[in-house]
């Protein structure tokens, strides 16, 4: 039977630490440009909720706007003055319309940094 010297053996097992060192610190260089595009993804969420408010807001002075216009073609109604009820419904479309102004810009920055986030990754 042949003996094998005890540091021959030992001499391979300390020579892999080293690549599995290497290995888990490239999966870290890995790791980063993935949090890096959480962020932007988590802050794009947020613009898009926002604008769902509003929309929802539009919704009820356009049904209010119908039903003006209904009123305004039946007698009863072409009595009443049309410019006064037609501007509560109105001056209810402009704030929602400020309120889309904002999110939208949040979506602009936020595109703007998926998309350099990207280009990191490509270089």
């Amino acid at each position: 039977m042949l003996r094998i010297p005890v540091e021959m053996l030992c001499s391979p097992v300390k020579m892999l630490p080293t690549p599995i060192k290497m290995l888990c610190t490239s999966v870290e260089m890995l790791r980063s440009p993935v949090k890096m595009l959480r962020s932007p993804v988590k802050m794009l969420r947020s613009p898009v909720k926002m604008l769902r408010s509003p929309v929802k807001m539009l919704r009820s002075p356009v049904k209010m706007l119908r039903r003006y216009v209904k009123m305004l073609r039946s007698p009863v109604g072409m009595l009443r003055s049309p410019v006064e009820m037609l501007r509560s419904p109105v001056e209810m479309l402009r704030s929602p319309v400020e309120m889309l102004r904002s999110p939208v810009k949040m979506l602009r920055s936020s595109v703007n940094m998926l998309r350099n986030s990207l280009n990191m990754l490509r270089k």
